[in-house]
This record gives C-alpha cells, structure tokens and sequence, in this order.
C-alpha cells in the first residue's frame, strides 16, 4: 500500500498500515463498529503479545489526529485507553495504585476518590463526553489538559492525587492554597527529596491547578515554583557523576572477574546471579543501551508483526544479532552482538542461565535470583540493583546502567576524539549535538588528570632517593590494605 505522507511518526504509522492491512482498503474510513471488530481481531492475533496490541492501537490513534487534526477522534482515544486499562499487559494490579500493596500503604488518592467537584473539574478539563475541539475552538476555550497524552495524564492524576492525599492525612482541606503547598512541600523535603524534586512538584501542581480551575489565577504558585527552580540551579547537585565515572577496562575488567570467580564457585544459583551480573555489565560496556532496551531483551527471533521489545537471536554462521523494535526516539535498532560478548553469551544460555530458569522465565534473558522471584524475568529497578550494588561494592560509588552510556561515549572522546561523529550512533541520538556534553565532560576529566600528573611530577622532582623509597613503600602497605 502507498505510503500516507501526512503521517510523519514512525509508531504512528505502523499503527494505520496494519489497521489498512486489515480493511483491505487503501483510505479505510471508521466508526465504534468497524473499531470493536478491530480490536477483537488484534486480541486474537496478539494474544501472546498484548503490548504489541496497545501500541498498534495508540498509533492508529495518533495517526488519526495527524491526517486529520481537526477531526472527532476522541472517541477513540477513550476507547483506546479502555482497551490499554483492560490490558494483561499493565501490571498485575487493577491500575496504577490499585494492587493490594498500594492498598496497604496508601500514599495517594486515586482519581475515584477525589471529593466530587473535583472529579467534574478534571472531566471538564479534559473534556469527557465531547468532541475534539478544533484549532478554531482552541481560541476560545484553551484548557491545556485537553493536549495531554494518555501518559501525561496518568502522571498528572498521580500528582493531583499525592497532594490531596497529604491534606487528607494532615486533616487539612482537600482545596490547593498557599499554606497547604508551603506544608506540602517542607513535608517533602523533609523525606529527603532534592530541590530539583521539589521544583518538579510544585510546577506539576501548578499545571494541574491551572487545568483543573482555569478562571482563578495561579500567579503565586507558577512563581513560587520558578523561586524553587532558581534554589535548585544554585544547590549542589546530589549526583556526582564525575566522582563515579570508571574507565571501559576497569568496568570489563570488574565484569570478567565476577564471571570467573563464579565459574569456580560452582554451579549454584548464587555463583548463576554473579555470572550473569559480570555479564550486563560487559554488556553494558559493549552495547551502552538504555535501561529499558536492556532490560526487555529476549531469546529469538522477532515475530513479523512485533512492534516493540528487544531480541537476541543466534546467527546460522554464529555469533548473535540484537535487535531493538522501539527504542527512546522511536527508531529499530540492529546490530550484531559483540565479538567480547560472544563467548560469554554462548556460556550464559548453555550453562548458567539454565540453573536459574523456571515455568515463569519464558524467554527472558535476564532471570532473578532473589528469593520470592526466583526465575522471573528481571524487572528494570532489579537490573539497577545488580549494577548498582556490584560497583559500589567495588569502587565505593555505584554506576546505574545509564551512566555506562556517558562512560562509553568519554572513551571515544579521550581515545579517538576525530571519531566523536560516531557518539549519537552508538548512544541512538538523533541530533548530532548530543555528544557535545559527553565532549565537554572528558576535556574536563582529562585536564584533572593532567593536573594530577603534573603535580605528581612536581613532587617526584623535588624528593631525595631516600625518601622516593619510604614512600614507594608506603603505597605498598596501602595497596596491600586495599
């Protein structure tokens, strides 16, 4: 079928071929009817893979807006929406807040238990039960929640509801005033949050506030989150990235330590959690992907119709492909696995992965080893656990897996700068000047250690040989100590 030119996102657009596919005709028209049979079509030839079915289904409305901006379309992002709530691909739980552990600690108020005027604010404002409003309607009715994405307006309800949870538990009235956000807000900051947070939250309040009473004026608000903006640029940043960055070789050569030390363990499940650690972070430093790329790996070939996930296929003259269907910016993403991860790899699946795996791994290619979740696919913060835990252990400040991003992209700057072009390549950025903070970042590292270096070189000049001996063997006591 000829391509629609009107449709510009990549997502978007697969969602409207495979709805044209199914129709059978080149401009298919729809309707509640002709949608309903859609979706009852997409359950059963998706039933393996409900995400899949969800993205195709949000695409299809996407793409609708974009062929047709000013169109009634929002009978269809309801109803899309219905199908994504209803979806075994959400969690376990009956909605975000809603699983029995977020009963038991309640910390928000879900959009249901919101006081009732409230709630017909939040309808007004995204305008439940009416049409799509026009570019022409947007002039004189410019409600910004009408613009949210389905995402954003989880988020926005999820703050909304935070906050009135708080005024419930401190018996304050369930209204947004100056004293409630003040208290709101030290409540916050007392639990240890950042001043970046702090700020995040009051202008995330704001908008919601300016969403929910369009008519009432919340200057006060939007300038005492741009007071906190100003505090968060002037503290000092709670992560320190540059105490924290490691070169490749050390990070491969942590990698291939924890491997060997469990390969002479023995095979248990403990010795398995400690090889396959070695290996994300030799992964890691070979393919820096994002956490989210990584973690959604899994074994074979990608289903013709699959729209998202990652896979790891074996290649019929050896060696792996990995490949990424959706990635931050919407691209695929192929590439063959590398040579240093091969073998490695090839060990995983035949000896180690196999000591971990129950009825519940399926195809996952990282599988827990904590008790309780033993053989379940390994969930993202559970990645970050096993990095995090295992570098801080063995450098004393942990690296997360995106950071592996920054020290991959460092190394080619210090390395080879004249290949710095390669950098939005390997990390999947689209716009070249992504790599300028990478840039910056290892001049700045490289002129420490030349300082260091130079001071170094100072010292050494001016110490006798007696005492260049005490202290070689000073630093050996240490190194010894270490």
């Amino acid at each position: 079928m000829k391509r629609d030119e009107r449709i510009h996102n990549r997502r978007n657009r697969r969602g409207w071929n495979a709805y044209r596919r199914w129709c059978g005709e080149e401009q298919p028209g729809i309707d509640p009817g002709r949608f309903e049979a859609y979706v009852a079509h997409l359950a059963v030839t998706h039933a393996s893979r409900p995400k899949d079915m969800c993205e195709l289904l949000y695409g299809l409305a996407a793409a609708l807006r974009e062929r047709d901006p000013a169109g009634d379309h929002l009978w269809v992002e309801r109803a899309v929406r219905a199908v994504w709530m209803a979806s075994p691909a959400r969690k376990l739980s009956d909605g975000p807040g809603r699983g029995a552990t977020s009963r038991r600690r309640r910390v928000r108020l879900l959009v249901e238990e919101w006081p009732a005027p409230i709630r017909a604010a939040w309808a007004a404002a995204r305008g439940t039960g009416r049409r799509r409003l026009s570019l022409r309607d947007h002039a004189e009715e410019d409600n910004p929640a009408r613009k949210w994405s389905a995402k954003t307006v989880d988020l926005r309800e999820q703050d909304m509801g935070l906050y009135l949870a708080f005024c419930r538990s401190a018996s304050l009235p369930l209204a947004v005033t100056p004293e409630q956000v003040e208290a709101y807000l030290a409540a916050k900051a007392g639990k240890g949050c950042s001043a970046a947070t702090l700020t995040s939250t009051a202008i995330n309040l704001a908008m919601m506030a300016r969403a929910l009473w369009p008519d009432e004026d919340w200057g006060w608000l939007r300038d005492h989150a741009f007071e906190l903006e100003e505090e968060a640029e002037e503290a000092p940043k709670a992560r320190r990235k540059a105490e924290r960055m490691r070169s490749v070789t050390e990070l491969r050569d942590l990698a291939r330590g924890l491997m060997v030390r469990a390969e002479t363990t023995g095979r248990t499940r403990r010795a398995a959690a400690l090889y396959q650690k070695g290996l994300i972070i030799l992964m890691l430093t070979h393919h820096p992907v994002r956490r989210r790329n990584l973690h959604e790996l899994r074994l074979g070939e990608a289903p013709d119709d699959a729209i998202t996930g990652g896979f790891i296929d074996r290649l019929p003259r050896g060696g792996f492909s990995l490949m990424w269907l959706n990635t931050k910016n919407g691209d695929s993403r192929v590439e063959p696995l590398a040579d240093g991860m091969i073998e490695p790899m090839e060990r995983w699946l035949a000896f180690w992965r196999p000591t971990l795996v129950t009825e519940e791994s399926g195809d996952a290619l990282w599988l827990s080893a904590c008790p309780g979740y033993f053989g379940s696919p390994l969930t993202p913060n559970g990645l970050t656990e096993c990095v995090m835990g295992i570098t801080e252990q063995e450098f004393g400040l942990g690296l997360g897996p995106h950071l592996f991003r920054d020290v991959a992209a460092t190394a080619i700057v210090d390395h080879a700068p004249e290949q710095a072009d390669l950098i939005p390549r390997l990390l999947g950025h689209r716009d070249p000047r992504s790599c300028e903070p990478y840039i910056q970042q290892a001049s700045t590292v490289a002129a420490a250690r030349s300082l260091e270096e130079l001071i170094e070189q100072r010292i050494e000049d001016g110490l006798t040989a007696h005492e260049r001996v005490e202290r070689a063997a000073l630093f050996g006591r240490l190194e010894k100590r270490r």
